[in-house]
Formats: structure tokens, sequence, C-alpha cells
């Protein structure tokens, strides 16, 4: 009897086991979900938000840099150079020491006028209060108003004009020593001319030029004479030196002669290139004077300015 009952109490709680197993699960309900507020920017939600399921790397921020320089304007870029005028010292920006360079009386007299009227449109394209190109000032074709700034062309002019020529004299028989000031003044037109790129002052070499000659001999009793004459030189652009022909005539004023004149052809040597001033200048002539005992021959050697 007691065996029976075990088992049916084995049977039942095995049953009501069996159907507790058997019956769903109730599932709890969710919480309800927080108010979302909106994350602030370059928080560690907001990056995290922003990774994909493969948890790609964010790529570096690149570095600050300094910025890009402006491009220059067309003005500043040099865009027409050819109408850009020279600088106050009267230079262009970027002048190299090349020349334009003219050849015969009608070409540099050409070019002479051209370099007026650019220069006057270069004058005319400056801002309302130009700058006016100061032109080389000249008097008798030197830089005579000058000299007090003493610039080289005004200390060549100086040179050339103070510092005497040596000149060695030979009288009959009797050499001697002298010094004299061969001063002269181109005439005429030019033949040959240059003028540096970036500038408007264009240098002019004139063939033909008067001369005043004064000078004295060391001797005994000292001879003073003066030589007026005329010149001619052939002095192409390309060359570093001239030669030339001249004919004057002496006139010894005081001197172991009573005064007298003569003719004197010369032949004239010089270095330097054309068209800048200042020549190292070799003459020699032979003096056929009219009257008196004696006739001369002189050499002379200095520094010119034409």
């Amino acid at each position: 009897m007691q065996r029976l009952v075990r088992t049916l109490a084995g049977v039942l709680s095995l049953s009501v086991a069996t159907t507790a197993l058997a019956a769903p699960k109730k599932k709890k309900p969710a919480p309800p979900p927080a108010a979302e507020t909106p994350p602030e920017e370059g928080s560690a939600s907001t990056v995290a938000s922003d990774k994909t399921p493969e948890k790609e790397a964010i790529p570096a921020q690149p570095a600050a840099t300094e910025p890009a320089p402006a491009e220059p304007s067309k003005d500043a870029a040099g865009e027409g150079d050819k109408d850009k005028g020279p600088s106050p010292d009267g230079k262009v920006e970027g002048a190299d020491d090349t020349l334009d360079t003219y050849e015969g009386v009608g070409s540099c007299s050409a070019f002479e006028d051209k370099n007026q009227h650019d220069m006057h449109v270069w004058e005319k394209s400056q801002p309302p209060v130009p700058y006016k190109y100061e032109e080389r000032k000249t008097f008798l074709g030197a830089p005579w108003s000058p000299l007090t700034q003493l610039d080289s062309d005004s200390g060549q002019l100086l040179l050339a004009t103070f510092v005497p020529h040596l000149d060695a004299l030979l009288r009959g028989a009797n050499p001697a020593i002298g010094f004299s000031w061969p001063w002269s003044i181109p005439i005429g037109p030019a033949a040959w001319c240059t003028r540096q790129k970036g500038s408007y002052d264009i240098r002019k070499y004139k063939p033909l030029r008067l001369l005043v000659e004064p000078g004295f001999y060391a001797e005994k009793p000292v001879t003073f004479w003066v030589r007026p004459g005329a010149r001619f030189m052939w002095h192409p652009t390309e060359w570093y030196f001239g030669i030339g022909a001249g004919m004057g005539s002496t006139i010894e004023l005081v001197g172991k002669e009573p005064l007298r004149a003569s003719l004197s052809p010369e032949i004239i040597a010089t270095l330097g290139r054309c068209c800048n001033p200042g020549y190292f200048t070799l003459a020699a002539r032979h003096d056929f004077f009219l009257e008196g005992k004696t006739q001369t021959t002189v050499v002379t050697f200095g520094y010119t300015y034409f």
C-alpha cells in the first residue's frame, strides 16, 4: 500500500515538473528609454558614434600651415615690362649691362627721337603724381651742371679738364718736355650711340670736334703756345680704341722764337670704349712754321673726356 502511494506521488510530482517546463516564461518589461540629449561636438560619444562596425580609423587632421602668399597682381608680376619705366636712380628694375647700340648719323637721330617719345609715354603712364625722369644734364655735350655733386661723370670731366697732358718736344735737334691741355667740343651729328637697357640716357659719339689746346715747353726761355684746330675721330661701338686725324695751327706766343704760327697736321689714337666718356689719348704732330729758324715735332699723351 505504501508502495502504491509513493509511486502515485512520484508520478504526480513528475507531471507537475513537466508542465512547469512546458509553460512559456514571462518576459520582464524593459525600462522606459531615457530622454536623449544631443552629444557635444568633439565628445567621446560623438567620435564613437562615427565609427563603423569595422572600427575604421578616423583620418588624422592635417597640421596647421602658414597661409600661402597671395598671388602677385599683374602689375606686381611685371606684366608689360617693356613699358615699365626706370627706378628713381634712372634704371629699370632688373636692368642688365647690355647696351642698345645704333650706328650711323640717321640711326642715332631716329633712336634719340624714339628715346624721347618712350620717355614721355612712360611719364604719362605714371600715377597722378608721376615721377619725372631726370635726364642727364649736359652743357656743350659735357656734364658741367652737376659738378658740385662729384659723380663719376663729373669726376672724369674734372680729370680731363685740369690734369695736363705730357708733351715730348723735339725742336730741331734739341729735346724738351712740356705740358698742354687739349680741350675739345664735339659738334655735328652723332655717328655712334649707345643706351644701357633700363635707362633713357643715350651716350653719343660725334666724330667731328673743335679743339683749343694751350700749353708750354720747359725750355730756356720757356715757350708758351696755343693751338686751335679740329679733329675727326673714327670709333665704332664694338671697338675699345679709336683712330683719327686733325689739323690745326700752333701759335708760339713767347719763347725762343718770336711770335709765329704753323700748319700742324696730327694723328690720334684713343683707348676706351665707345660711347662712354673718358679716353686715354696719344697724339703726334709736326709743326710746319711759316717763320723762324726751327721746326718742331711733338708727341702728347693724356686723358680726354671726348
